[in-house]
């Protein structure tokens, strides 16, 4: 059996892509959706109010409502929410495999066949601001067990320990930052990373993020979707405000 624990905000599309991903595998995903985001602002619940999209995959996907502690630091709120998956563990063997993971980080389905021992780290290519902005390989979710879990006491000190695990290369996908502009100002006034909201606020606002892709110090590459992307992208299933910007085509003159 494989645990699949993620937070979820307002990413229902990701969502779905990641479950569309994971299909066919002996896999349960595990969603834990809060009252409040990070930055403490309270929030519709996203997944609870559209739960019957997700009725194909009702079998394999767990539901967890949270409140968040009142703490000045959005890390103490983002850390308490992962965590509180470990409820849905509690009946699970302690040698099932548990992915501690991000909902936009989209594993591969390869790295399940990996023993961690007693964790590993996925690396992903991370497309950074539209799905067809390409960044590099970059550190993300972590693949364990249940029993290193429980062991530790806290998923996302097993996540924060990323760093410290071998690598599993090619483990997927992170899609950081796609949606458009006011999805990226929206994830802006929630996500955790305070000291770089005025820098972010400026890339976005600029284009330089979105239709640019100069992204702080890194120049992204454009490129076109191929058989290498979850399904859903291939297809253009997915929001068209994932894929960045293109110009307007020139218009054609006829001659007379």
């Amino acid at each position: 059996m494989i645990w699949d624990c993620i937070m979820l905000r307002d990413e229902l599309d990701m969502l779905q892509m990641r479950l569309e991903e994971t299909d066919g595998l002996d896999i349960v995903t595990v969603a834990v959706e809060a009252t409040r985001d990070h930055q403490g602002h309270p929030k519709r619940l996203h997944l609870r109010e559209n739960w019957d999209r997700f009725a194909p995959w009702g079998h394999r996907l767990r539901y967890l409502l949270t409140s968040l502690p009142d703490d000045p630091n959005p890390w103490v709120r983002e850390h308490y929410q992962r965590d509180r998956a470990l409820a849905a563990l509690k009946n699970a063997d302690p040698g099932d495999l548990l992915l501690i993971a991000d909902v936009d980080e989209i594993p591969s389905r390869d790295v399940f066949s990996v023993r961690p021992e007693p964790a590993a780290c996925l690396e992903q290519m991370v497309c950074a601001f539209a799905v067809d902005w390409l960044w590099q390989p970059d550190p993300t979710s972590v693949l364990t067990t249940v029993g290193h879990a429980r062991s530790v006491g806290s998923l996302a000190a097993v996540r924060d320990n990323r760093m410290a695990y071998p690598r599993l290369r090619d483990a997927g996908w992170h899609f950081s930052w796609v949606g458009g502009p006011q999805a990226c100002m929206e994830k802006l006034d929630a996500f955790c990373h305070l000291e770089a909201k005025n820098v972010v606020r400026e890339g976005i606002e600029s284009g330089d993020f979105i239709e640019r892709g100069l992204w702080n110090v890194a120049r992204l590459v454009p490129v076109d979707v191929d058989e290498r992307w979850p399904t859903m992208i291939r297809e253009r299933r997915c929001p068209e405000s994932w894929f960045r910007p293109r110009p307007p085509a020139s218009a054609t003159s006829v001659p007379s």
